[in-house]
């Protein structure tokens, strides 16, 4: 994790007044019942809980052949067979059984902080029933741009202004009927404000490859890399999950150890002639719109794993890259759709720097580092004054860069 520093720096900061606020926010998580570390140690279980907590919920799909009786949770959802089981992209629901809950945020601490390398912070402490702990960050790159060399070997701007680009969406989102109720209005509040992309580690795979069975991994470099989010609920350590680049089940198995290769045509990327627009590739065209029917389609496969009383409303960004100079090439991003299912958007009165403010809103998937266990985070908050990383080690990569005399392109 080269560029975004770990939860290490904001939860050093016990002692030290709050500088963040979680004006709203709401969790619905999915404890694996056969690998969740939290429920396999005891230190909380939504059954145990349910006076606290909004609501509460079983899914078991599995078909047990021995100790059924004893395996099986009790009084799952009725979201098995038919047409609409297994989930086509949340995979995930397929391979386990889940003690679902929901629940709103009422954070205990939360802190925001400009860090030595320059990233902005955010991170918020939920103590959950029981008295154990939920804690997540998030971070972005409030210069994020990457640069390459001009003819004259100077910096400038890749592909345009990327925040520019990526905020393209929020207006979108804001009148798109499709918009989940939190994704509507935090467009609607940010509008001519910016979105992040929480990309990092994010994975393409070639789609030239000659073998379905063997797509080399193209992980996007350092520089193409806005922000990053992890956490820690109870026993379970979090990381976000990235944009997806081709089917999400793919990459759900993909990560998972299961499965095979990558088809082309589940790659959400265009080929256009050389010296084509983007704007008149057909191809692209239909990578822009299939991506939009697969977010529409996560949202109601999660939609039908939730109970009337919580419903989970979720939905990624699907993004075209359309804005993009086309160069008709696989490499690079430009061609491709991507599925953001984490991210942050600021309100346009934010100012990302030391001593400014930040008000805006934040939708989190976290999928477990060891485990099945999958939750969904969203909120609001708001930074009245943004801090400066006081303990934090000098950055000395910038440093020697500078006194070498040497600016990096790229």
């Amino acid at each position: 994790m080269p560029r975004f520093s770990p939860l290490i720096a904001l939860f050093a900061m016990a002692c030290a007044p709050q500088s963040a606020e979680l004006v709203d926010g709401k969790m619905t998580g999915f404890l694996s019942s056969t690998t969740s570390f939290t429920l396999i140690k005891g230190n909380f279980d939504p059954d145990d809980f349910t006076s606290d907590l909004d609501a509460t919920w079983n899914i078991d799909c599995r078909e047990l052949e021995e100790d059924a009786e004893i395996l099986s949770l009790e009084n799952p959802l009725d979201v098995c067979g038919g047409n609409q089981w297994p989930p086509a992209n949340e995979v995930w629901l397929d391979l386990g059984a889940y003690k679902a809950f929901q629940m709103p945020l009422d954070t205990w601490r939360g802190e925001a902080i400009i860090l030595s390398e320059g990233d902005l912070q955010i991170g918020f402490h939920q103590r959950m029933p029981g008295g154990e702990d939920f804690r997540f960050i998030f971070s972005v790159d409030p210069k994020f741009q990457p640069k390459q060399c001009n003819a004259n070997g100077e910096p400038e701007n890749r592909d345009g202004d990327w925040i520019a680009g990526w905020s393209t969406e929020i207006d979108r989102l804001a009148d798109d009927p499709d918009s989940p109720p939190f994704l509507a209005n935090a467009a609607n509040q940010s509008r001519g404000g910016k979105l992040f992309f929480l990309n990092s580690f994010s994975f393409q795979w070639d789609p030239d490859a000659d073998s379905d069975t063997s797509r080399p991994v193209w992980t996007l470099p350092e520089e193409w890399r806005a922000g990053y989010s992890l956490g820690t609920f109870v026993e379970e350590d979090l990381h976000i999950r990235n944009n997806r680049m081709a089917d999400p089940a793919l990459h759900i198995l993909f990560e998972a150890d299961i499965g095979g290769g990558i088809p082309r045509d589940s790659i959400y990327y265009a080929q256009c002639e050389n010296g084509d627009g983007i704007e008149d590739c057909r191809a692209w065209r239909d990578v822009r719109d299939e991506t939009r029917e697969v977010a529409v389609d996560v949202r109601d496969q999660l939609r039908l794993v939730s109970p009337d009383t919580a419903p989970l409303e979720f939905m990624p960004i699907a993004h075209d890259n359309g804005w993009r100079k086309h160069d008709a090439k696989a490499s690079g991003l430009d061609g491709w759709g991507e599925l953001a299912y984490s991210w942050v958007m600021f309100t346009p009165d934010s100012e990302l720097e030391r001593g400014g403010n930040a008000h805006g809103y934040f939708s989190l998937v976290f999928d477990g580092d060891d485990s099945q266990s999958r939750f969904f985070v969203q909120g609001e908050f708001d930074v009245p004054r943004i801090k400066r990383e006081k303990w934090g080690g000098r950055d000395l990569r910038t440093e020697k860069l500078e006194e070498a005399g040497v600016t990096l392109c790229q």
